[in-house]
């Protein structure tokens, strides 16, 4: 019997490999389904933290451009804020340039008004010895009257210089003059014109004049000037006036009698009276109650320092001729703490007096 051939290829085998491929198909599939979801997954998760990455990058994007805005701002400000400061500084140093001129002009009033009070000693103690000289002489000759040589051979009478050949007397009609409180000066300065005519002070200075120019040596001639913010001779004639023209002396009382205190007082309108006058006077009277309000020129300023006038005094001064003297008549006004003292020096400056009348003088 003939032995049959093996195939080793042979149907068995073949189903048997099949099978395998199958399973090894299906194992794909099913590993490959597994991927697949996770692969899809693992995009979604990376899809979804891109998103939340990108969000985050716009979100810092809007406030890099926030903080750079705010940066310019704060640097627009710094900038403002340094001119600013320069402003502040620059102030600051002009405050203090001032203050320091303040506190220069202080020290220098200070040594003024220190002065003016050695010369107000110097003058009580000769005023007390002349006293004392006076009542020896009146003694002994039974008159009160004291002449001494000098220039316009003066006289002294109840310590006024009288005398001289040219007399020029200067008269304050400032609102001032209306009456020694400022408060009563106020209410005043808006009364009828008759009521102004008769303020009792105004009456005094009216009084004083009269007085003045019944004192005048009959070998003189004057003139009678009146100022406030300007100057106005009392009568129309300018020139000089003898003494014995009785007519002219009426007619200035006349004139006088008639006349209002009103506005300020220029003390350098008054001094500037004195150099226009020719041929200049040889001694003057000055009839006032206080340091001027005003300089050379007029001011829209209400109010006026102490300081302030004590300045236009001292550039009045300046303005008076030299070797003639000025006496003073100082009717006081409440306020003025410093005008006695400066007229006071006005006398010593001048080789003049000052008197300060009692409320029944003349």
């Amino acid at each position: 019997m003939q032995r049959r051939n093996i195939n080793v290829f042979g149907l068995s085998f073949l189903d048997i490999m099949f099978c395998g491929f199958g399973s090894v198909i299906l194992l794909v599939m099913i590993v490959n389904s597994s991927m697949i979801k996770y692969r899809e997954q693992a995009v979604s998760e990376l899809q979804a933290e891109a998103n939340r990455i990108e969000q985050e990058l716009k979100t810092k994007q809007e406030l890099l451009v926030e903080l750079k805005n705010s940066t310019q701002q704060s640097h627009q400000q710094i900038i403002k804020t340094q001119g600013l400061s320069e402003q502040v500084l620059q102030a600051i140093t002009t405050h203090r340039q001032q203050l320091g001129e303040k506190n220069q002009s202080t020290i220098t009033t200070r040594e003024y008004i220190k002065k003016l009070q050695s010369d107000l000693k110097a003058l009580e103690q000769g005023n007390k010895i002349m006293q004392a000289h006076l009542l020896k002489q009146s003694k002994n000759k039974g008159s009160s009257v004291h002449s001494i040589k000098g220039e316009g051979d003066r006289q002294y009478l109840t310590g006024i210089k009288m005398g001289g050949k040219r007399i020029l007397i200067l008269v304050d009609r400032s609102a001032s003059m209306l009456d020694e409180t400022i408060v009563n000066i106020i209410v005043k300065r808006n009364q009828s014109r008759q009521n102004k005519l008769k303020a009792r002070k105004w009456r005094r200075v009216v009084a004083t004049l009269e007085w003045l120019l019944s004192q005048l040596p009959q070998s003189s001639q004057y003139q009678v000037v009146l100022f406030n913010q300007q100057t106005k001779h009392l009568l129309q004639n300018k020139n000089w006036i003898k003494a014995t023209d009785s007519g002219s002396m009426n007619q200035m009382m006349t004139a006088m009698a008639n006349t209002i205190p009103e506005k300020g007082t220029s003390l350098y309108q008054a001094f500037q009276a004195i150099k226009t006058m020719r041929p200049r006077p040889d001694n003057v009277f000055l009839i006032t109650d206080g340091l001027p309000t005003l300089g050379e020129k007029t001011s829209s300023k209400n109010r006026v320092s102490g300081e302030q006038r004590l300045e236009y005094f001292m550039d009045a001064v300046k303005e008076i001729p030299g070797g003639i003297p000025v006496n003073t008549l100082l009717f006081q006004i409440e306020g003025d703490p410093m005008a006695a003292s400066a007229f006071w020096k006005l006398a010593v400056q001048t080789k003049g007096s000052l008197v300060s009348p009692s409320k029944d003088w003349p």
